[in-house]
């Protein structure tokens, strides 16, 4: 992946509908420089969709409105969002047919818990 990203976004949700897969791969467009990545932006595997992307831009807000949209109340999951500019982490949690965002963490403090 890119060495110079300013964000990265990696997440899943299951059970995932083909119309959540479908909003993600078109939303996944409007991201900015994971063109020269030969790792898909999204996938799904069974009923999993999986989020995969290092750049400079990704539609976060845009992505959190099309998960709220095709979300079921089976559905669970989580996407994290680093923002490497501002060296800090937010978790968006799926849970059911909802979204829970935490509050963004310092990069640091996410590393020291982990024990990295």
């Amino acid at each position: 992946m890119r060495e110079s990203a300013h964000i990265k976004v990696y997440g899943h949700c299951y059970p995932a509908p083909a119309s959540l897969y479908e909003a993600l791969l078109a939303l996944s467009g409007e991201a900015i420089g994971a063109e020269d990545s030969n790792i898909p932006v999204v996938e799904q595997e069974g009923d999993m969709v999986r989020l995969s992307f290092e750049g400079d831009y990704f539609p976060v807000e845009d992505m959190l409105q099309c998960l709220a949209a095709h979300l079921s109340p089976q559905c669970e999951g989580k996407v994290d969002v680093l923002d490497l500019d501002a060296w800090t982490l937010v978790r968006h949690s799926i849970v059911g047919a909802e979204v829970h965002s935490a509050p963004a963490r310092s990069l640091n403090h996410v590393l020291d818990y982990s024990g990295h």
